[in-house]
């Protein structure tokens, strides 16, 4: 099977552009946000890969060892994280181009390619939402590859046999990085029954190998959760209740919109005099699998939304719109597609220092605007339960922490990373799918709480650890600090904190 090649007939390729891309939004994402996102999705993804497992008590483990097997070689910084955030885009946008030259009729422009990448750069979820990694976006470096190969196999374009395996480990890596995967791949599934040429395609023995190979390796994800009797997928009930929420359902729906509404802005004016030529070009009949899937991965949504039996969320559009912009790009002819790319390569260095202005402007506004995401003093507050923690209990190791969960994930990321992050007590069901049991027994443990209140719960666990264990529930008030608060002091967060001694 062999790997498309990303050049363009002129001087920048795909390639080049996924590159500049990718560090440029690294450099603005470095410079503007010395915190992880504010939702703490990177410490829980950071604190479940300390340890390889084939499974978290939330999500499948994919995003999990992606950070697990960056930090065996990177440092605990933010700006590393933000690179890793970064490559996963750049595959992303990579499987974009591959899926466009797959699409591509004989003859369109060599060009097409860079001009589907670069629409699809201009979406939301390729720019600003894609700086998160987390259980969405990590699935915007698998999909597209997954439609890819599948095209592939289908179109009988390479060696059917390597595709069949490529198709089955995909298949499977999609699922193990959110079981929301499942929409897609009943979407392709009946896109190819509404297809000729996937039911000539059901007809060889590659689906059938496919799916025995997709089965095969997501075998020890299965037995994992059987023995923890099947604790993600409770997660997932609890995202539906029976009713039917209207407003998420409302914003789902039009989510598609919001998400690309620039690439689908600009395509719309670019073929606002000839319309009903870019519609034919876009629809190309029955045999159409990329436009059918893609609508069915909604459709299937919205039916799931509509039964209640989840309630829709807005991130979950990330992935679904893996071929959008190859869609999109269809409704444009070749002078069309070439005149974008040559304004590229014209504009595209002066666009690239107009991104990191903005990246500076915002760097400025948030140095002098107060905000909880810009403020919140993580580093500094991991370093002083560290520094309490030694001046107590000097030469002893801290081995567990548990708490506010993910928050305090801080205290390994920051602090010290052989510090294990337990979701709570290390003998719960919970924590045991991080652990065996009597892994920590005769050792010491903490509970974290950030913030002021900010969490009940946790404040009412700590104290009973408290008067329980014989130790102080003790506070710590840190802030954030730095050049780039020079010119602002922010204002002082409380961390309570138990140390918890051996069993």
């Amino acid at each position: 099977m062999k790997i498309p090649r990303l050049r363009t007939g002129g001087s920048l390729s795909v390639a080049g552009f996924v590159f500049i891309w990718t560090l440029l939004w690294w450099a603005m994402r470095t410079l503007a946000r010395p915190n992880l996102d504010g939702y703490g999705d990177m410490l829980e993804n950071y604190a479940w890969g300390q340890v390889f497992e084939w499974g978290t008590h939330k999500h499948p483990p994919l995003q999990a060892w992606l950070a697990g097997a960056w930090f065996r070689v990177w440092p605990d910084t933010a700006w590393a994280y933000w690179l890793l955030a970064g490559l996963n885009v750049a595959v992303a946008l990579a499987g974009v181009a591959a899926l466009a030259r797959q699409d591509a009729k004989a003859g369109r422009s060599r060009s097409l390619a860079l001009v589907a990448v670069l629409l699809a750069a201009l979406a939301l979820p390729y720019s600003t939402l894609a700086g998160k990694l987390n259980a969405n976006s990590v699935l915007l470096a698998v999909w597209p590859w997954l439609v890819w190969v599948l095209l592939r196999s289908v179109r009988a374009h390479g060696r059917p046999l390597l595709q069949a395996v490529a198709l089955g480990l995909l298949a499977a890596l999609a699922m193990l990085g959110k079981y929301y995967s499942a929409v897609l791949l009943t979407a392709l599934a009946l896109a190819l029954l509404l297809s000729p040429s996937g039911r000539r395609w059901y007809l060889t023995r590659w689906p059938w190998l496919a799916l025995a190979v997709c089965l095969l390796a997501l075998s020890p994800h299965m037995a994992w959760l059987v023995h923890h009797e099947g604790l993600p997928l409770k997660y997932v009930e609890d995202q539906g209740d029976g009713r039917i929420g209207g407003v998420n359902l409302l914003k789902f729906a039009l989510g598609p919109l919001m998400y690309w509404a620039i690439p689908l802005l600009g395509v719309l004016w670019a073929v606002r005099r000839q319309p009903r030529a870019a519609l034919r070009r876009i629809w190309r009949g029955p045999d159409d699998i990329l436009l059918t899937a893609s609508v069915l991965v909604w459709a299937i949504s919205m039916g799931f939304g509509l039964s209640g039996f989840v309630e829709l969320s807005l991130p979950w559009i990330i992935p679904i719109g893996f071929a959008y912009t190859v869609l999109l790009v269809r409704a444009l002819d070749d002078g069309q597609i070439d005149a974008c790319a040559a304004a590229l390569r014209r504009h595209g260095l002066k666009g690239a220092a107009a991104l990191l202005g903005l990246a500076g402007v915002m760097t400025a506004v948030s140095a002098f605007k107060p905000s909880r995401a810009y403020d919140l003093p993580r580093e500094a507050a991991a370093q002083a339960v560290m520094a309490l923690w030694q001046q107590q209990h000097p030469g002893q190791k801290l081995a567990w922490v548990s708490g506010a969960w993910p928050e305090i994930a801080l205290l390994a990321f920051y602090g010290d990373a052989q510090v294990r992050v337990l979701p709570e007590r290390p003998d719960t069901p919970v924590s045991l799918t991080f652990s065996r049991q009597g892994q920590f027994a005769g050792q010491w443990g903490a509970w974290l709480c950030p913030g002021a209140g900010a969490d009940a719960a946790c404040s009412a666990q700590a104290q009973q650890l408290a008067r329980r264990s014989g130790q102080p529930l003790q506070t710590l008030t840190v802030h954030a600090s730095g050049w780039r608060w020079h010119w602002r002091q922010p204002k002082d967060v409380p961390y309570s904190v138990v140390f918890i001694p051996p069993n």
